[in-house]
C-alpha cells in the first residue's frame, strides 16, 4: 500500500493522527481505545491503555485548532481532579511525543507521572 504524502502546507486531518496515534501505541505494545459516551461529551477522543498500567487520554485535533470550552473543561477536571495524564495532538511529531514520553520514565509526563500538556 502506497504511502499517502502531505504537503507542508496543509493540515493533516484529525482522522489520519488518529489512525498514526493508534498505529504508534499499537507498535509500543499498547492498546488505542476510542472513547465514545453519548450521554457525557467533551471528552478526550482516544484512551491509550499500556501494558505497565499507564491510561492517557488524547484529545485529537487538526494543526492550530484548540479544544471547545466543553473540551477544555473535561481535560482541566481529568488531570486535576482525577490525575489523569491528558494530551492535545495535533500532528505526528506530538503523537511520536507522547508515545516518547510513555517510553521514558524520567521525561516529565513519562511512565508513573500523571499531567500532560497541551
Amino acid at each position: 500500500m502506497a504511502q499517502r504524502k502531505y504537503s507542508k502546507n496543509a493540515a493533516e486531518s484529525e482522522k489520519s493522527l488518529e489512525r498514526y496515534l493508534c498505529e504508534l501505541t499499537k507498535a509500543a505494545g499498547g492498546l488505542p481505545l476510542k472513547y465514545y459516551n453519548p450521554n457525557a461529551t467533551g471528552y478526550p477522543d482516544r484512551i491509550l491503555l499500556f501494558p505497565d498500567g499507564a491510561v492517557i487520554w488524547v484529545e485529537m485535533k487538526t494543526a492550530g485548532q484548540l479544544p471547545t470550552s466543553l473540551q477544555a473543561e473535561r481535560i482541566r477536571r481529568l488531570r486535576e481532579d482525577m490525575g489523569q495524564t491528558v494530551y492535545i495532538c495535533d500532528s505526528r511529531r506530538k503523537a511520536e511525543q507522547i508515545i516518547d514520553r510513555w517510553k521514558n520514565p524520567r521525561h516529565p509526563g513519562g511512565r508513573g507521572r500523571k499531567g500532560g500538556d497541551s
